[in-house]
């Protein structure tokens, strides 16, 4: 064939803990320690290629997740406003054509990206993007022969993807991992794989988003101005950030004590197991500036599907 074509689902993930060293590492990074689970509330990637030359990317947006959401996605829509060259699908589209591609090799990278994770959710939603572009990119490789198919195989290739994820991003080498659940330490590079929980969640969206690197120079502001370890009574360090909320949603889910109210990622959702009933639910559905969601943990990550 003259052009590959292939989608696959991008799942996000949910910290089910997080400790965040207090210590900078010599990088300049925070070491963590942290239990990623991925569930099935996913994005879409969708990547044509052929011989060319330039890469694009169009962002749409899920209508079956978005109907009846239209202030939740013009927030999504506003938080994607960036720069095309500064979104994770295209700096890995480049980052892993300088890698492989010979200089005679010109290929057009036409991606679509169908968004529902939110951008600043603490869902990982960029990161599996980025991961998923680089197992579109093999499968493309592999189609057009441009590797061999026992290198695509190899451990050499896969510590090269790795290499090319954990310097894109922290959390993109557990989206590239064996297993949907995994404990994380370092900076994201250690990846400990366990079995996936089987949960099923509710996931509390906000539409107040907080970009990773704010949400860290604010941690280390609020510990600062505390005296000793407050933030062990949660289950995620972040939550110091939205003792509020965390003690809203708390009191609502108080008969429920099976619940494990948790947040993910630096924020801003909340999530909890589907213990509840569904008078609690619309009880916590009416707090204002949330979306709840249904959710589960997922055992195998989605496979990629060939367009013909």
């Amino acid at each position: 064939m003259k052009y590959f074509q292939g989608i696959i689902d991008c799942p996000a993930k949910l910290n089910l803990s997080l400790r965040v060293a207090r210590k900078l590492r010599p990088d300049g990074f925070h070491e963590i320690d942290s239990v990623f689970q991925a569930i099935d509330f996913s994005d879409k990637l969708q990547l044509t290629a052929a011989p060319g030359t330039g890469s694009t990317l169009e962002i749409k947006y899920s209508p079956e997740f978005f109907a009846g959401h239209s202030e939740l996605h013009s927030q999504i829509a506003r938080q994607e406003q960036v720069k095309q060259d500064e979104n994770l699908v295209l700096l890995a589209t480049r980052a892993w054509t300088d890698k492989f591609l010979n200089s005679g090799e010109q290929f057009s990278f036409q991606w679509m990206l169908i968004k529902s994770i939110p951008t600043g959710a603490g869902l990982g939603g960029g990161s599996s993007d980025a991961a998923a572009s680089l197992k579109l990119l093999t499968a493309m490789a592999d189609h057009f022969k441009l590797l061999p198919a026992s290198y695509l195989n190899s451990a050499a290739y896969r510590e090269a993807l790795l290499e090319i994820a954990a310097n894109l991003g922290s959390d993109i080498p557990f989206f590239l991992g064996a297993s949907t659940a995994a404990r994380i330490r370092g900076r994201g590079e250690i990846i400990l794989p366990r079995a996936s929980n089987r949960q099923k969640y509710i996931l509390a969206l906000s539409q107040n988003f907080t970009a990773t690197a704010k949400a860290y120079a604010r941690l280390d502001a609020k510990r600062a101005a505390l005296k000793g370890n407050k933030e062990e009574i949660y289950s995620n360090d972040f939550s110091l950030l939205y003792e509020d909320e965390q003690h809203r949603f708390a009191r609502l889910l108080a008969d429920f004590p099976d619940a494990n109210l948790g947040l993910s990622g630096s924020g801003s959702t909340f999530f909890f197991s589907d213990v509840i009933d569904e008078e609690t639910f619309a009880s916590i559905a009416r707090v204002e500036g949330y979306l709840l969601i249904r959710a589960q943990a997922i055992e195998n990550w989605p496979p990629i599907n060939l367009i013909n």
